[in-house]
C-alpha cells in the first residue's frame, strides 16, 4: 500500500495536536522510517528520515529529494540560509525516540489497514465490511452506491450524521436526485471521469466538500462511492485515504468478474431490490429509473423459470443461452428460479400467449432434460407492478405443483395443463391462492 508523508504525519500529529507544523511535499510516497545517518550519502529517498540534531550543517548536508523530521528541543524558531521544503523541524522538546516510535506506529497503522483490506478482497468480502475496516483510519462518513442509485453500503459509525445527503441516503436505501444532482454538477451522470473528483462550495445541502470516484469494471457495473469531509483532517489526507479504499473496491470487483459481474447488471440489481422490497414507493421507483434502461411505463410481462439445473456452471450456461437467445429482456436469477422481464410489443399484446411461446421454445426444446417450467404473469404496464408479477407466478407455480384434490381448482387447472411446461397466470389463480391461506 502506497503510504505518504502527508499519511504519516498527520496521523502523527492526531497524536500530538500541539506540535502541528506545517509542511510541504506531502504526498511523496515513503517506504519506511530510518533515524538519519551522519554519512548523507547514506540517505534514500522513498524513506522519511528522524533526527533530533538541528544543526546547520546538518540541515544543508540533506539532499532535496530526501524528506527529514528533526525533533527540535530550542523553544524558539530554528533558521538556515535556504528553506527547505523537504525538512520539517518540530519546535517542542520532544524525546527523539519517543517521535520515532511514533511516527513508526503511525506507519504499521496505515500497513496494518492495507493488510486487513487485502485480505478482505481476497475472501471476497463486500463493500459494507471494507468500509467498516476502515471507519477509525478514515474519519469522515462514506457512501457507496451504484448508477441505479441503491446505496450499497455506508459509514455505521456516523449514523447519527447531522447531514441531509447521509440521512436521506440512509432512510431511503438509495440516493435522491438532488444529491446526485449535486455530485454531478453538469448534470451528467454518465460520464463523470473514473478517478475523477468532484468539489464545491457551501450550498443548501451541504456544509463541506466531499470527493466523489467512479469504479468502472469494463463498463459492465459502475460503482460510486462518496466521501462526505466531517473532520478537522485535510481534504487531500482524506483523498489519499478514500483512493486506497477505492482501489480496494476496484479489486474486490476485478476478482468477481469472472461470476458476479457477469450474471449481474445495474439493472438486474434495481429489479432484484424491488422484488426484495415490494413496498417500493413509486417516487422512489420514478428517481432510482432515470439512469437505467426501463421506462417506468410500458407493456410489461414476467417469466418464471423453474429447472432442474442445480450446478451453479450450468445454471450460468444456462442464463447465458437465454440472454443469447432472448436479447429484448431483462434475465437474473432470483433465489430459485431464473427471471425474465419481457417487454412485450404493442402489437401482440391481445395475443401475448402465442408471443411468449415462440419466444420461449427454444429454451424448452434445449433444455427439455432439465425439465424447464415456465410461469407466466399477466401483462402489467408499470414496474411498480412488478413485484405483484413476480409472486403471481409463484401462486400460479403453488397451484400446478401442488397436489390439488380440492375441486374449487379442478377447472383452472385443467386450463393450466394443457402444455405442461409453460403456465400462464390467470387472476382468479392468484384470488383463490390468497383466499386459501388466509386464516
Amino acid at each position: 500500500m502506497k503510504i505518504t508523508i502527508e499519511m504519516l504525519l498527520t496521523r502523527f500529529f492526531q497524536e500530538h495536536p500541539e506540535d502541528a507544523t506545517p509542511f510541504l511535499g506531502g504526498e511523496k510516497e515513503v517506504i519506511g522510517i530510518r533515524l538519519l545517518p551522519a554519512d548523507p550519502t547514506k540517505l534514500e529517498s522513498d524513506y522519511l528520515y528522524v533526527s533530533d540534531n538541528v544543526s546547520k550543517s546538518v540541515i544543508e548536508s540533506i539532499p532535496d529529494n530526501v524528506s527529514v523530521v528533526l525533533f527540535s528541543s530550542h523553544k524558539g524558531s530554528v533558521s538556515f540560509p535556504e528553506a527547505k521544503s523537504n525538512v520539517i523541524i518540530l519546535n517542542q522538546p520532544f524525546e527523539l525516540a519517543h517521535g520515532f516510535n511514533d511516527l513508526q506506529q503511525a506507519a504499521n497503522s496505515f500497513l496494518a489497514w492495507g493488510r486487513a483490506l487485502d485480505f478482505s478482497v481476497f475472501k471476497g468480502d463486500g463493500f459494507q465490511e471494507l468500509i467498516d475496516i476502515s471507519s477509525q483510519i478514515i474519519a469522515s462518513a462514506m457512501l457507496v452506491y451504484d448508477p441505479a442509485l441503491k446505496l450499497l453500503a455506508w459509514s455505521k459509525n456516523q449514523e447519527k450524521l447531522n447531514n441531509k445527503i447521509f440521512q436521506n441516503a440512509i432512510k431511503n436505501g438509495y440516493m435522491d436526485i438532488n444529491s446526485v444532482r449535486y455530485f454531478e454538477q453538469k448534470r451528467d451522470f454518465e460520464k463523470i471521469h473514473e478517478e475523477g473528483s468532484s468539489f464545491g462550495e457551501v450550498d443548501a445541502i451541504r456544509e463541506h466538500a466531499d470527493y466523489i470516484r467512479a469504479i468502472n469494471i469494463n463498463q459492465q457495473l459502475t460503482v460510486y462511492c462518496v466521501l462526505l469531509f466531517t473532520d478537522s483532517l485535510p481534504c487531500s489526507y482524506e483523498r489519499q485515504l478514500f483512493d486506497i479504499l477505492c482501489d480496494s473496491f476496484y479489486q474486490l470487483l476485478q476478482n468477481r468478474h469472472s461470476t458476479f459481474i457477469r450474471d449481474r447488471s445495474v439493472t438486474d440489481y434495481f429489479l432484484m431490490d424491488i422484488l426484495d422490497n415490494p413496498e417500493t414507493s413509486e417516487e422512489q421507483i420514478r428517481e432510482r429509473l432515470l439512469y437505467l434502461d426501463l421506462d417506468y411505463e410500458d407493456n410489461y410481462i414476467l417469466l418464471s423459470i423453474h429447472s432442474e439445473v442445480r450446478k451453479k456452471t450450468a445454471e450460468q450456461f444456462f442464463l447465458q443461452y437465454i440472454r443469447n437467445n432472448m436479447i429484448h429482456c431483462q434475465t437474473f436469477s432470483y433465489k430459485n428460479c431464473i427471471i425474465l422481464l419481457i417487454r412485450l410489443p404493442k402489437s401482440e399484446l391481445l395475443s401475448y400467449r402465442t408471443f411468449i411461446s415462440g419466444q420461449t421454445a427454444p429454451i424448452l426444446h434445449e433444455f427439455s432434460n432439465n425439465h424447464p417450467m415456465i410461469f407466466i404473469s399477466k401483462p402489467f404496464e408499470s414496474i411498480l407492478q412488478f413485484a405483484g408479477a413476480y409472486r403471481q407466478t409463484e401462486n400460479t407455480r403453488s397451484i400446478v405443483t401442488a397436489d390439488l384434490t380440492d375441486t374449487d381448482y379442478h377447472s383452472d387447472h385443467a386450463i393450466l395443463q394443457k402444455n405442461p411446461n409453460e403456465t400462464f397466470g390467470q387472476p382468479n389463480i392468484l384470488q383463490l391462492t390468497l383466499k386459501q391461506a388466509a386464516p
